[in-house]
């Protein structure tokens, strides 16, 4: 192997270990958390209930209690309600109307649903001992019938209930619905609320259940099951009198409340049942337990491997069904996710053992999820999302091979580095190819894709990419004039572009670095081949060639990669990224349009020339097809073009009539027709013999994979000849 090659293994290596050196730091420190939640919990039951010595149930403080945590909740629920039947005034910055549509409403809700639930389960489990029946249970909580009743007021009287009944229907009809759904949710939540605290006693007492973290664990999931339910039944009672609007309001509401629940069930039992279960399993099969470790890294790294692939973007095919391979790639995330919540878990039961002399574990745990935290926010800051992922390495080997063999060998030897054989001088400034700066060729437009995987705007949500551009006099990305992306609350709207000489850096991007972005075929964001599975395997094992550069439309345009990278590389790890956020996502233009065309168009260029060198065995012209679509949906273009000629093969040759055809551009408003030169690999039967000879021994060409980034000399010549021929 070339020293290349060991250069290669080695930086992708150190950066992979730097990355989830901080993904393994972040999880310790949430695992260590959890530890401080549980034993804060155990604190809480005990300061309740005075240690249980001598304590006695008072129906007078279970009200006043009842009271602090329901009304609260209550307020938050009926100004998100308030939203309804009520205009919004924009010169009006406090009003009901506009907390209400703040994006922090709903967390806030659930945040103090989850402090309700957790108090809650801290008194039953602490009490569960005072009342043995379930009657007796449901009689000692009547006092929440008139919390209960109240919060319901509440959010009736906030959320301008009153706005949503016909005017056909009498006020007592209205009053007495509302009082009866009311009445009946109430005691449905009591009833739930009494199971789950019968349920809790039986954890407590039932061996070989007894013990405090299962009803940790399970305890919040219940308490906040008891709280769906009073919703469910009030919507249920109240029937057509409740409008469908607000039923979607909440049943959003409790999609979110359940995933939640979910993650509660998952992050908890990794943390206080996985290294037991670990430690059992592991005394049983200790002998296999080699072999069961390597093939779990075996399946793992298959799994990354057909991740990189460009054939397995996790996207459906036109059959609707995934393949073998597809499947295989969203199972393996999961399996890597208990292996990697295994290595936390022991890892932080080592380090527990090691300091377990200290007497208070709420404090340890605190004091350990702070310092990892630390270490953790440090590393983020010091190591960056942008400079250890495998876009350099990915940069440097494209300037050394296309800019730098522009450069004369004698230029070159008097600054490029002997040991390295990377020369800076090699790049340029992408705002240095102007005119006034003695420059005499074509005016670049380099396409990347910004990817929007999180959108909410429904034309946004099938393509989840922006087309974004580097040129020589500015940067940026636009929307479409049909576009309804764009919005006015969050700025999103205001200024596209950015001169270049000052984006991103002093100086501007350079051409190398806006080539290697254009280029980055494999990275977790996407645009539409985004999956969260595969981008979840690309980010652990850092196979990342994109770049996270600061947004042109915010105050943050003139910086380069973010402050502190941790919670962008976290958005790589879930699949995630929008145009909202200070810093965009960019990698390959293929991922919003192969073949370039959009940006002219936008342009409105009248002459066209089109070079189609994607991977196309099938002939299908996606990449042509998609660009078509998108320019007809965007800008009212439309393209007229047969391309017949390349796409219909001899069925014994694999040959074609021509290498090149001609389409109309027909613009909105224009009476003549633009042209657009359709130029694509294929082969016709009249090429050099050296091109029939490297056919004949690679039946794939010109159709070879675009993960083959490694040509040899053959190879690079014939598909260099093939383009000369073809035009």
């Amino acid at each position: 192997m070339s020293s290349d090659s060991w250069t290669m293994g080695m930086t992708w290596l150190r950066n992979t270990l730097i990355n989830q050196t901080i993904l393994l730091l972040l999880l310790l420190t949430a695992l260590s958390f959890v530890n401080v939640f549980f034993y804060g919990w155990k604190m809480i039951a005990e300061v309740q209930t005075g240690a249980n010595i001598g304590y006695e149930i008072n129906e007078l403080h279970l009200f006043l209690w009842s009271l602090a945590i329901v009304v609260p909740g209550a307020i938050l629920s009926g100004i998100g309600m308030s939203t309804y039947h009520v205009s919004q005034n924009p010169r009006v910055k406090w009003s009901l109307g506009s907390i209400g549509r703040s994006p922090y409403l709903s967390s806030g809700l659930i945040i103090w649903a989850g402090i309700s639930a957790y108090m809650i389960t801290a008194w039953f489990y602490k009490v569960s001992d005072k009342l043995n029946c379930f009657e007796c249970k449901v009689e000692t909580l009547w006092p929440l019938v008139i919390s209960g009743l109240l919060a319901m007021a509440i959010i009736a009287f906030i959320g301008r209930y009153y706005n949503m009944i016909p005017a056909r229907i009498h006020w007592f009809k209205l009053t007495l619905y509302l009082g009866v759904s009311s009445l009946v949710a109430t005691c449905a939540g009591i009833l739930v609320l009494s199971g789950a605290w019968q349920l809790i006693g039986y954890l407590k007492f039932k061996q070989p259940l007894s013990n405090d973290d299962t009803i940790f664990i399970v305890g919040l999931p219940l308490i906040l099951e008891a709280i769906c339910v009073s919703v469910v039944v009030r919507m249920a009672v109240m029937g057509s009198f409740f409008p469908d609007e607000r039923r979607e309001w909440w049943a959003k509401m409790g999609a979110e409340v359940h995933r939640i629940i979910l993650i509660w069930l998952l992050i908890t039992s990794a943390t206080l049942l996985l290294h037991d279960a670990f430690r059992k399993i592991f005394d049983y099969l200790i002998e296999t337990y080699p072999g069961i470790f390597a093939g779990w890294m075996a399946f793992i790294g298959y799994a990354v491997r057909l991740a990189y692939l460009s054939g397995t973007s996790g996207n459906k095919n036109k059959a609707g069904k995934w393949d073998i391979k597809e499947y295989f790639i969203r199972f393996a995330p999961y399996l890597f996710l208990i292996g990697f919540l295994l290595l936390g878990v022991i890892i932080l039961n080592e380090i527990t053992s090691v300091f377990n002399y200290m007497p208070g574990r709420l404090e340890y745990y605190l004091i350990l999820g702070v310092a990892i935290g630390a270490v953790t926010a440090f590393l983020s800051w010091r190591v960056g999302v942008n400079e250890f992922s495998l876009h350099y390495f990915y940069r440097n080997r494209l300037v050394r091979a296309y800019l730098g063999a522009t450069r004369s060998v004698r230029d070159r030897e008097a600054t490029y580095n002997t040991f390295t054989g990377f020369d800076k001088a090699d790049d340029i400034p992408i705002s240095s190819l102007l005119t006034q700066r003695k420059y005499i060729g074509p005016y670049p437009l380099i396409n990347t894709a910004l990817s929007a995987t999180d959108v909410s705007s429904l034309d946004r949500q099938d393509r989840k990419a922006e087309s974004f551009i580097f040129s020589p006099l500015f940067c940026g990305f636009d929307f479409s004039p049909t576009s309804s992306a764009s919005s006015s609350g969050n700025r999103t709207f205001q200024y596209g572009y950015r001169p270049s000489d000052d984006f991103s850096a002093p100086g501007g991007p350079s051409l190398g670095t806006a080539m290697a972005i254009s280029g980055a075929a494999v990275n977790p964001n996407m645009g539409y081949h985004t999956s969260a599975a595969i981008a979840f395997l690309l980010t652990i094992f850092n196979v990342r060639l994109g770049w996270w550069i600061g947004n042109p439309r915010f105050d943050c345009w003139k910086r380069s990669s973010p402050r502190t990278g941790l919670a962008y590389l976290i958005k790589d790890l879930v699949g995630r990224s929008d145009i909202r956020s200070d810093y965009v996502c960019l990698s390959d233009g293929a991922h919003f349009d192969n073949m370039g065309l959009y940006e002219l168009i936008r342009r409105r260029c009248n002459y066209i020339v089109l070079g189609d060198a994607e991977e196309d065995s099938t002939s299908t012209c996606d990449g042509l097809a998609n660009a078509i679509r998108r320019c007809r949906i965007d800008f009212g273009v439309e393209i007229e073009i047969d391309v017949s000629p390349i796409t219909n093969k001899d069925k014994e040759t694999r040959f074609c009539k021509a290498h090149v055809v001609e389409g109309k551009i027909n613009y909105p408003g224009n009476p003549d027709p633009g042209k657009l030169i359709y130029v694509k690999a294929a082969l016709t039967g009249d090429e050099p013999i050296d091109l029939r000879e490297y056919f004949m021994d690679n039946p794939e060409f010109p159709q070879q994979s675009t993960g083959d980034q490694f040509f040899d000399e053959s190879q690079f010549e014939s598909y260099r000849k093939l383009g000369y021929n073809s035009i």
